[in-house]
């Protein structure tokens, strides 16, 4: 947690100004080459702000960051990298507020993108929980899309791993040749183990399967060997479908063969 906010930013930051343009600019101070490091008490570092500019208003104690750049580290590595057009710390460092573009890279060998205009970040508990429309985006090891998920809010703890999503969620995979399609009502998953669950699943292959689920389940590894090609769906990624109580309604089309 971040002690006596005020006091850590006008002594360590590189470049101050009061800008006097009138009144209410008289409580910002200017801070150019901005950065912000959180410790733990065994000395590790948790995470660092950094951007070209920010602003520090005294009388409300709160710091607006332009366009930064957040790096969360877990043992002194870097396991998620955070960037958006502004960014605002209230309440002392417990509440961080990411505002438009929000973009949050996963850096564990994982390849996946989350896209939203809103993120609410609390450090102490490790949670991100992003408001309003969500995309998930999942590359290969050539940097393309393979998986791409729509949503609305997400709540993400990356301490655990766990994430939920609300619905209505559209996903599409594009690991084979046609591609497939997932509609549910919300999402529980685990991002450390590599799985997401669409629960009151819907899974559509054009032309070719229709299916209703109580739960479909995509899991993916967290590490790819390098002998593989990443378009081996078998290798990398299965879509399991489950029903608690009745049989999977599956419908499969069978396109009629000219003679």
């Amino acid at each position: 947690m971040i002690k006596i906010l005020a006091l850590f930013i006008l002594l360590f930051c590189q470049s101050c100004q009061i800008n006097n343009k009138n009144e209410q600019d008289d409580s910002n101070i200017i801070i150019n080459n901005f950065l912000l490091k959180q410790h733990s008490s065994s000395g590790d570092l948790n995470w660092k702000i950094i951007s070209q500019k920010a602003s520090f208003n005294q009388y409300n104690k709160k710091t607006t960051s332009y366009n930064p750049n957040v790096v969360i580290y877990s043992n002194n590595i870097p396991v998620y990298n955070i960037v958006s057009e502004e960014l605002n710390i209230d309440n002392n460092g417990k509440l961080i507020k990411f505002s438009r573009d929000v973009i949050v890279k996963i850096l564990t060998n994982q390849e996946v993108d989350i896209f939203g205009n809103l993120l609410l970040w609390e450090p102490d508990n490790n949670n991100l929980n992003f408001k309003g429309k969500t995309k998930f985006k999942r590359y290969n090891l050539r940097s393309k899309e393979n998986l791409i998920i729509e949503t609305n809010s997400v709540n993400w703890n990356t301490n655990n791993g766990i994430i939920e999503a609300k619905g209505p969620i559209k996903g599409k995979t594009l690991i084979n040749t046609s591609p497939e399609y997932l509609f549910s009502d919300k999402i529980i998953g685990n991002t450390k183990e590599g799985y997401l669950e669409f629960l009151n699943c819907m899974y559509k292959k054009e032309n070719q399967i229709s299916s209703k689920s109580d739960k479909c389940k995509i899991y993916w590894t967290t590490v790819l060997s390098p002998k593989k090609e990443f378009s081996e769906a078998k290798s990398n990624q299965e879509v399991f479908l489950h029903s608690l109580k009745n049989q999977v309604n599956t419908k499969i089309l069978v396109p009629n063969k000219s003679d």
